[in-house]
């Protein structure tokens, strides 16, 4: 399977991914300018988002963690984000900005969506 040609883009290996860390990446969106990503590891797997909190856009690489309930939070206001879903546990209608990924043969792939304004 050729996934670059179906519009996905390699990140690096899945390993190099450790749990309970957001790491910092970056995508091209559908326009090739660049896109700051965070990809976190939990318990549960592995989850990209855009690497901005919904309430006021710090970055969670610079000021987010992984909780011990495998949630990210922002610890600029300790917003708090169900990474399964991306919903805000106390605010409704807060949303991580996900980013559709998956690993492929040790990779972790990731794929930008054309309707989405990063």
């Amino acid at each position: 399977m050729d996934l670059e040609s179906q519009g996905w883009q390699r990140l690096g290996r899945a390993s190099g991914y450790d749990e309970g860390k957001i790491t910092s990446a970056s995508m091209l969106d559908q326009y090739d300018r660049p896109v700051e990503i965070a990809v976190t590891r939990t318990s549960a797997g592995l989850d990209v988002i855009v690497d901005r909190c919904p309430h006021q856009g710090v970055a969670f690489t610079a000021r987010g963690c992984i909780n011990r309930y495998n949630q990210l939070v922002c610890k600029w206001h300790d917003w708090t984000f169900n990474l399964a879903n991306g919903t805000d546990t106390s605010a409704r209608g807060i949303t991580l900005q996900t980013v559709e990924s998956q690993v492929h043969e040790g990779h972790v792939w990731v794929r930008p969506d054309p309707n989405v304004f990063y």
